[in-house]
């Protein structure tokens, strides 16, 4: 709202697997395992430059800015190292703990990963549940007891810790945040923020925290990225530690990487940067593109 309240054309990317994204010429998301064949090096080579070539389609721009958070960090670096003509459409990207080196990671979910990455139990995990995890429908017991996350987190379940565990956990949420966020409603932030992904980001993510490095199955060429990058990280991310942001620092060329900066905020971390956002009154879902009005240009 800012943006666009100050002249700047604002599209919202959402990558294939959340609710708004599971359509299929041919495969029922619902039904068909292979839907979920993908991680976000799909999402970086296919779904990012398809947003990136509509919004410039539409807005007559030859480069727009792009403004990403996490997994959708990761796939601007994979668009932008594996596709070099993608560089010349991006006047800036703006990361927020972007999702690349991961040696450091702790946190929950993708850590339990861990030991199965790479072994038949990870083939096994995948066939069982479909390809796909959600984080939006409540656990078989709740759904037993008739009890939904939205009446668990409230106000009262909140201080007394149960919500951290049930619905905040997985992100490593941190509590001196979580009691702030009381104020502006919890429980409806929770309903937009959770949704459904695939499993091959998080053993992808998982590969890339055993090995300590950002890669396929060869790393990723970084050096080759030429937009101006600006990196912004949380002291306690769990997710992007802040030993994996300097190793994509030392990583990526030094004339494209403008700044990295660290928010003023000791107890920041990965999901604080869309809490944060939506305090504001606006969220940036997977990946933002920003571009200016034509008259702007």
């Amino acid at each position: 709202f800012f943006l666009a309240d100050n002249g700047y054309d604002v599209w919202l990317g959402c990558h294939r697997g959340t609710s708004f994204s599971r359509g299929h010429i041919t495969l029922n998301s619902n039904t068909d395992i292979r839907f979920w064949d993908f991680s976000f090096h799909e999402m970086g080579l296919y779904d990012f430059t398809a947003m990136v070539d509509h919004a410039r389609m539409v807005s007559g721009n030859e480069k727009i800015f792009v403004i990403a958070h996490s997994q959708g960090a990761s796939a601007f670096l994979v668009a932008t190292s594996e596709i070099p003509s993608m560089n010349e459409q991006i006047h800036a990207a703006y990361l927020f703990a972007p999702g690349a080196f991961e040696g450091g990671l702790y946190e929950p979910i993708t850590a339990a990963l861990l030991p199965i990455v790479g072994t038949p139990t990870e083939r096994l995990l995948y066939n069982l549940l479909g390809g796909r995890f959600s984080l939006r429908d409540t656990s078989r017991l709740t759904s037993a007891l008739g009890i939904g996350r939205l009446a668990i987190c409230q106000p009262k379940a909140i201080r007394c810790g149960v919500c951290d565990v049930y619905t905040l956990a997985p992100y490593y949420f941190n509590r001196a945040q979580q009691i702030m966020y009381v104020a502006t409603n919890l429980p409806r932030m929770i309903a937009k923020l959770l949704d459904t992904g695939t499993f091959r980001s998080l053993f992808h993510f998982g590969q890339n925290a055993r090995s300590c490095m950002f890669r396929k199955t060869p790393s990723y060429n970084l050096s080759g990225i030429s937009v101006p990058m600006y990196i912004f990280w949380g002291e306690q991310d769990a997710s992007v530690t802040p030993p994996d942001i300097q190793r994509l620092a030392n990583n990526l060329p030094s004339a494209a990487l403008r700044a990295v900066i660290r928010v003023n905020d000791d107890t920041f971390e990965h999901l604080d940067f869309l809490l944060h956002e939506m305090q504001r009154g606006s969220i940036f879902i997977c990946l933002t593109l920003v571009l200016h009005y034509p008259f702007l240009s």
